[in-house]
């Protein structure tokens, strides 16, 4: 700012007003921390490829050619993907806002001047998508807890059907899809129930708790499918069929594309339109991925005591959490705070007791 303050001027640029000087220097900052990691990355890309050049490294060209391409390419697949559909619902945001801006300014109006829905340049579509991107850390968080389950799930899961030992596989799958739950129902049904306060104890934002509580309100339902995909698609791979989950994310990922244009494309559901393509997409690759699980693994998991139990212990929490946050005639932060760590208590509770009743204590008993 002392550059502007001096000479009118932010990295040899001429700027208009000290808020679009601020903007200016908000984004090179970002672009550089961008660069860097670009940069790094590059590097490090370099370096492995003229250290494998040099002396090898080892692995049989099979191993390259039947599972390392694949799932790296399933990965690639995800992440082309996403950003695809970021693309798209920023572009589709924009040409609503540039086609028919009275549609969001019945809805936003209270948050954004009227000048702003028809100034020449226009960044309400950013904004909308910053509040996505705001809910989207929270379903990003719970993913990251169960693909530590995937990942620990391989080795148990493959060395099991290696040895073609079937009832170490079925106890392998089962114990994979009941901590998967265990973590993903309290977190995904607590996202929902306190969607509003959440984000407004987070951000602070009067748009952001607003539409980012509506968001979060969906991808609570998303943050279930979301989470087990991932342990689901690294148990296909323990099985050796590491092929499926790359058939899986490109039809996924295309439906996922299908679907957010067209729901982001109605005015009436704008932003939150991208929450409900992932929930379908992630949904579908669940219920085929597990499909699929069963079919070539030929073990039938217990569904009812894997998810059932967790699921009645995460109602329980989210409504008492939710009836208690209203109850509370407290300030607003703090009352989330602690509704959210009684929520978790009686969770808790509520499963010990499924689990005392279902002779289902070995959990527990390691913890």
């Amino acid at each position: 700012m002392n550059s502007y303050a001096e000479s009118g001027t932010v990295f040899g640029l001429y700027i208009a007003n000290q808020t679009e000087a601020y903007q200016t220097i908000v984004s090179f900052s970002v672009a550089g921390a961008i660069m860097g990691i670009t940069l790094g990355s590059a590097a490090s890309f370099v370096f492995y490829i003229l250290k494998f050049k040099i002396q090898g490294d080892g692995i049989p060209e099979e191993y390259y050619r039947n599972s390392a391409i694949p799932v790296a390419m399933g990965s690639l697949i995800m992440s082309v993907g996403s950003l695809i559909d970021q693309v798209i619902v920023q572009r589709v945001l924009l040409n609503m806002i540039e086609t028919n801006p009275q549609a969001l300014q019945a809805q936003y109006s209270q948050y954004f001047t009227a000048d702003m829905f028809y100034a020449d340049t226009k960044t309400i579509h950013t904004s909308l998508w910053g509040c996505y991107s705001a809910a989207l850390t929270f379903l990003q968080l719970v993913t990251a807890v169960t693909q530590v389950f995937g990942s620990s799930a391989m080795p148990n899961v493959t060395s099991a059907w290696t040895k073609g030992n079937k009832d170490e596989l079925k106890k392998s799958i089962e114990t994979v899809i009941r901590l998967t739950m265990l973590f993903t129902f309290p977190m995904a049904l607590g996202m929902m129930a306190l969607s509003f306060p959440i984000m407004g104890l987070v951000y602070n934002d009067p748009l952001i708790t607003d539409v980012g509580g509506r968001i979060l309100l969906i991808m609570g339902v998303t943050t279930i499918f979301g989470a087990a995909s991932t342990p689901v698609c690294s148990m296909l791979q323990g099985i050796g069929r590491v092929d499926l989950p790359m058939k899986l994310y490109t039809v996924c990922m295309a439906v996922k594309i299908g679907i957010t244009w067209m729901f982001v494309s109605v005015p009436e559901i704008n932003v939150q339109g991208a929450t409900v393509g992932s929930m379908i997409t992630y949904a579908i690759m669940t219920i085929v991925g597990m499909y699929l699980l069963i079919k070539y693994s030929k073990i039938k998991p217990d569904l009812f005591g894997t998810t059932v139990k967790p699921l009645i212990g995460a109602i329980a929490s989210a409504a008492s959490a939710f009836g208690a946050y209203h109850l509370m005639n407290v300030n607003r932060s703090f009352a989330c705070s602690c509704n959210l760590c009684c929520g978790y208590r009686l969770y808790c509770c509520v499963v010990d007791i499924a689990c005392f009743y279902g002779n289902r204590t070995e959990i527990f008993a390691e913890r």
